[in-house]
This record gives structure tokens, C-alpha cells and sequence, in this order.
């Protein structure tokens, strides 16, 4: 739904379903949440809240929530 690849793009429905992946440990539905909200798309941007998504996305060995954590870091976040 977030690139609208084979479905009607739809952020909202996108930032839903990551929403609820991540609630289920899916690592690569908490790093495209961190990653919605780093870009504030589909939702308030708010790189706290990224970060907690990417640091949750890393503890679940999603190795890109691991980059992203370490680069928000990096930003002194």
C-alpha cells in the first residue's frame, strides 16, 4: 500500500499494517514504521519515535532497522 505496487496507493492503510505487523515481532513492518515516521509520511514526522521503531526492528535482527538506528544516532538522536 506505501508504493501503491499491485493495490491503490494508501499511506494511511500502509502506516496501519505496519502498525500491526510490528505489534506481531515482524522486524521489516517496525523498520518501514520507523521509516514512515523518520519521513513523516502517513503520519507526524517524529525521528523519536523512528528510532524506538528501528531500535525494536534491530533486537528483532531486521538488519536495515540496525543502519537506520545507528544513522539517527549519529543525527544525536
Amino acid at each position: 500500500y506505501r508504493k501503491g505496487q499491485g493495490v491503490k496507493q494508501d499511506i494511511f492503510k500502509a502506516v496501519q499494517l505496519y502498525t500491526k505487523a510490528c505489534e506481531l515481532l515482524e522486524g521489516k513492518g517496525c523498520s518501514n514504521l520507523g521509516l514512515m515516521y523518520s519521513n513523516g509520511e502517513g503520519v507526524k514526522l517524529d525521528k523519536r519515535r523512528a528510532l524506538e521503531l528501528y531500535g525494536k526492528a534491530c533486537d528483532l535482527k531486521e538488519e536495515l532497522g540496525c543502519e537506520n538506528y545507528a544513522l539517527l544516532k549519529k543525527q544525536g538522536l
